[in-house]
């Protein structure tokens, strides 16, 4: 995540950085609030929508650390996480492992999790929905955003990797 995101998103922004006396901030905090910052809109192309570079600065202001990905060979490494937020991650053996706690078999959890996502998949439920959803956008239903499929797109690849 970047504190340029309003940059991405084809703005641009000036007085976003604290005073600084010798190599160190004034004040001790690197970036002034958010209220002092001058954003010109709609100065160049935009990568990222609007949307999208809000929720990244708000991640950021709040701490919001994103999972880190690592080499794995386990297919869910940096996807699955207790009820409470707590990752689990590969102990390199074909295991899953949260913390320093017991280690649960990745091929038993990944077997059940790829058997749910097909069962969902071939449900009735499922294949109607999408049906209704590519008559919505056959018809019509909504513009058709550039920006957002490519995002979409890479989202898949990532996910896909």
């Amino acid at each position: 995540m970047d504190w340029q995101a309003l940059t991405y998103a084809g703005h641009t922004v000036w007085n976003m950085h604290a005073e600084r006396e010798g190599s160190s901030a004034a004040g001790g905090e690197k970036r002034r609030d958010r209220a002092e910052w001058v954003i010109q809109r709609n100065t160049h192309p935009a990568l990222i929508s609007d949307e999208q570079a809000e929720t990244i600065l708000r991640q950021l202001e709040e701490g919001v650390q994103g999972r880190r990905l690592r080499a794995s060979k386990l297919l869910l490494t940096g996807l699955l996480v207790t009820p409470d937020g707590q990752a689990f991650h590969s102990d390199g053996c074909g295991s899953y492992r949260l913390g320093k706690g017991r280690k649960i078999s990745a091929r038993a959890v990944e077997s059940c999790v790829l058997g749910a996502v097909a069962a969902d998949m071939s449900s009735g439920t499922f294949v109607q929905e999408m049906l209704s959803q590519l008559e919505r956008i056959a018809r019509g239903g909504e513009p058709i955003d550039g920006r957002r499929i490519s995002g979409l797109e890479k989202r898949a690849a990532t996910l896909a990797a």
